[in-house]
């Protein structure tokens, strides 16, 4: 795995769990520490969301599955969970911050 197939393998696994994952977001960042790492965004449907029990386990099946596709890159990764709206909420707001 290289740096250049990241895009189409995060892709790959986001459709792997759809139609409960929407779509991943990723990007190369430092962590606290000043590392470099990747950096993933798990958007999850509202309606997958409202099924406490097995989010959790759903959401545990993709950090596995994206941990599994790049721990050849011999990164840390981040993890992040939101849902549609939480997201579009939070889109929303930085428009607004961000309006000159």
């Amino acid at each position: 795995m290289t740096r250049e197939h990241i895009p189409q393998q995060v892709e790959a696994i986001a459709e792997e769990f759809s139609p409960d994952v929407v779509r991943i977001e990723w990007d190369i960042g430092e962590d606290w520490a000043d590392i470099e790492s990747l950096l993933f965004l798990i958007v999850v449907s509202d309606a997958s969301a409202n099924n406490r029990g097995g989010l959790f386990e759903m959401t545990q099946a993709v950090k596995h599955r994206l941990h599994e596709a790049f721990s050849g890159l011999r990164m840390p990764m981040y993890y992040e969970c939101h849902t549609v709206s939480r997201r579009a909420k939070k889109e929303a707001e930085l428009r607004r911050v961000c309006q000159p």
